[in-house]
């Protein structure tokens, strides 16, 4: 919502007296102003799919009857580490699970270089 805030009121303004409609507005203005912070947002938020969005509702929502089509990664880890005492696996698969959230990281940057000019880094 800041992001939207950030953008002036002249542009809309001059863009309806030249005579675009709603849809005009959006596509040259709203979006073109807002577009780095989409791309952060998508980049982060494709790093954080092999974490579990939902870590916290899947760990207490879950309950023996559910258990085994509820777990995700984090709570396999949780579960091998803290309740079987498998810390080196536990350990390993929380390293293999970061290894591959930065990959996606990366690649999502990569794309969004490639598409919109601009990334993280």
């Amino acid at each position: 919502f800041s992001a939207l805030t950030a953008i002036s009121p002249e542009l809309y303004e001059a863009a309806t007296i030249d005579g675009a409609n709603r849809f005009q507005r959006i596509w040259n203005i709203t979006l073109p102003c807002i577009k780095s912070t989409i791309i952060m947002l998508w980049i982060m938020r494709v790093g954080s799919i092999v974490n579990g969005a939902n870590f916290d509702l899947s760990y207490l929502l879950s309950n023996d009857l559910n258990r085994l089509g509820a777990e995700i990664l984090p709570t396999y880890v949780l579960k091998t580490g803290i309740s079987l005492g498998r810390f080196s696996y536990a350990t390993a698969l929380g390293m293999v699970q970061s290894a591959v959230s930065l990959l996606l990281v990366l690649g999502a940057n990569v794309v969004s270089n490639r598409l919109a000019g601009e990334g993280l880094f």
